[in-house]
């Protein structure tokens, strides 16, 4: 869209204003962005709060002549809605290649020459295969170098036997992840782990991945986050992750603990797995 010179209006509740500015990002409320927008498109995961996002009401409060571009998922448009709009000429056109059924049988979006489909085959140029192929390539190299790969089908690689010893932490990291998140909502800039005692002698890069994954979860609803994607969405979030190790533990043998700050507030998560391997909360904001 800067491309052809565009002022970009963005509603997202979960990156940050440095984000936004650094993307050359405007945040604004969703109503704000309807209203002004002249290009509408759609970028956001289908959810329960996003189902039918844009409906009937939305429509009403666009400017004549907008155009809507939807390549995220069916369902975030109500298509029945959207349909209407191009019929009356609210909308003056409309490109799409998601639907809420499909195969789109009997889809009302196909009957309009103002609605461009496709197929969702984005990933399917020749560009997208060149980086796919430098990828794979860079994740066999990763790998052979002893590494953790970055694109696991499931979860970052771990060894069996790492993983019986990790699995308490992770848990407990992954609880306290949501808790966090919980308190404090969106918006947040930075997310900051210390570990303290006998887990800073461990590899805490699937502890870390696994704070993250809870805490993202537990805000845009579980299925959206998992193992492979969450740091990754954390840092297009523009939140910076923060991560340190001491030897001291307070008192226990081990210590998580979380850090999650928004604009000179902080939300403090303190978490230690037993001997008997039991999770616990033993801080709160303090």
């Amino acid at each position: 869209m800067k491309s052809f010179g565009m002022h970009i209006l963005a509603y997202d509740p979960f990156i940050t204003e440095e984000k936004a500015k650094q993307l050359g990002l405007s945040l604004a409320p969703l109503e704000t962005v309807l209203r002004e927008g002249d290009f509408i498109t759609v970028h956001t995961p289908l959810t329960n709060e996003t189902r039918n996002l844009i409906a009937e009401d939305e429509f009403k409060i666009m400017k004549p002549g907008v155009r809507v571009i939807n390549c995220a998922r069916g369902g975030i448009i109500n298509e029945a809605a959207l349909a209407k709009a191009v019929a009356e000429g609210k909308v003056a056109g409309v490109a799409v290649d998601v639907f809420t059924k499909e195969p789109p049988t009997g889809n009302p979006l196909l009957e309009s020459d103002k609605i461009i489909t496709t197929p969702h085959l984005g990933a399917s140029t020749a560009e997208a295969q060149v980086n796919v192929a430098l990828a794979v390539a860079d994740q066999i190299l990763t790998i052979a170098k002893g590494g953790l790969p970055t694109n696991a089908i499931n979860m970052p690689a771990i060894s069996p036997e790492t993983l019986a010893v990790m699995e308490p932490y992770m848990s407990l990291a992954e609880k306290m992840g949501a808790l966090a998140g919980q308190l404090m909502g969106s918006g947040f800039e930075s997310l900051e782990l210390i570990y303290s005692g006998t887990v800073a002698e461990k590899d805490i890069r699937p502890v870390t991945i696994s704070a993250i994954k809870g805490l993202l979860a537990c805000l845009m609803g579980e299925g959206i986050v998992n193992f492979v994607n969450a740091q990754g969405m954390l840092k297009e979030m523009g939140v910076k992750l923060l991560e340190s190790k001491t030897e001291s533990a307070n008192g226990y043998s081990n210590v998580i603990t979380l850090k999650l700050n928004k604009k000179g507030t902080t939300t403090t998560v303190q978490g230690t797995v037993t001997g008997t391997r039991e999770k616990r909360i033993v801080h709160l904001n303090e």
